[in-house]
């Protein structure tokens, strides 16, 4: 359960580290406060089968991995858990930003994926101030689109922005022991359809 609640904790300071350097860099210092105000709508639900409604809501051209495997566990070994997904949220931080995600796990949630959806309203999104040590790899997808596997430490991040609807992915592993490959998070969003 400590393990579990850390996870939280430290995909909640990624993604506000992401969404936070893109408000710094997407909206003058002059903006009011009130333009600023969070709207949220969450949704949580013990499993529920790639709700399109939902997912939709970021445009029809939005893509979901059709391939989750968590290889190193006995439990789910040779299982697909594309349609088996949770804590599943939809927010509009601003006028301009709009972020769908949810979370894939293995059996006993050793092993969780997040995923992360933000859509800038076709304006570019990148990663905020990273140490470039971090970065670990700069990559191509299947499709020819680039991609940047950051580890660290305790979680591992492989982020790209889809350049026909400008929609920015993350997918944010973390793993009770061990950590998350390129391979494996590449396999994943490889497979998005």
């Amino acid at each position: 359960m400590k393990l579990r609640k850390r996870f939280i904790i430290q995909i909640c300071a990624v993604i506000g580290l992401l969404i936070g350097a893109q408000i710094y860099i997407n909206h003058n210092a002059e903006a009011s406060s009130d333009n600023q105000r969070q709207k949220i709508t969450i949704f949580s639900k013990k499993e529920v089968n790639n709700d399109k409604s939902t997912i939709k809501k970021l445009g029809k051209n939005t893509k979901l991995p059709t391939k989750v495997f968590f290889n190193k566990s006995s439990l789910d070994k040779n299982k697909n858990k594309s349609s088996d997904f949770h804590s599943m949220s939809f927010s509009k931080i601003s006028e301009d930003l709009v972020e769908y995600r949810h979370i894939y796990s293995n059996e006993d949630h050793t092993q969780n994926i997040l995923l992360s959806i933000v859509d800038s309203k076709n304006k570019s999104i990148q990663l905020g101030n990273i140490d470039s040590s971090k970065i670990k790899e700069n990559v191509k997808l299947n499709n020819g689109v680039s991609a940047t596997y950051l580890d660290q430490g305790n979680i591992q991040i492989l982020t790209f922005t889809e350049p026909e609807t400008k929609l920015f992915y993350s997918l944010i592993g973390q793993k009770d022991e061990g950590i998350f490959s390129l391979d494996e998070l590449l396999d994943v969003a490889n497979s998005l359809k």
